[in-house]
């Protein structure tokens, strides 16, 4: 996160950050948070997150750990929009649309251990 607000420092003259997009894999969600911190810290600081293969989870008979994902990603950043990408597909404007927020904001809580 330090070097994230590093970057966010060095280039805030000219440019301006309006949104955090993270990717959900609704497939191998709930592995990647248990194996990896990053995607936790990800999620935690993301406007909005996409939940990515969820035509695999639909198809699939027991959606309990799709919906298990969606509980634990909401608990992590319960203020982010949540979108559901079909075969790869959403929709541009929901990811381009009006900022969800001062960047600023989210990063004051976080910690260089986070």
């Amino acid at each position: 996160m330090a070097q994230f607000r590093g970057a966010l420092d060095a280039c805030h003259h000219r440019n301006r950050l309006d949104r955090l997009v993270a990717v959900v894999d609704a497939v191998n969600g709930l592995t990647s948070l248990a194996r990896f911190p990053e995607a936790a810290k990800q999620i935690a600081v993301a406007d909005l997150l996409v939940f990515s293969k969820t035509d695999m989870v639909h198809g699939h008979p027991d959606r309990s750990g799709y919906e298990l994902l969606k509980t634990r990603v909401h608990a992590l950043n319960p203020r982010a929009k949540l979108l559901e990408a079909t075969h790869g597909a959403v929709d541009p404007g929901a990811l381009l649309g009006t900022p969800a927020g001062d960047p600023e904001s989210v990063l004051a809580g976080l910690t260089e251990s986070d």
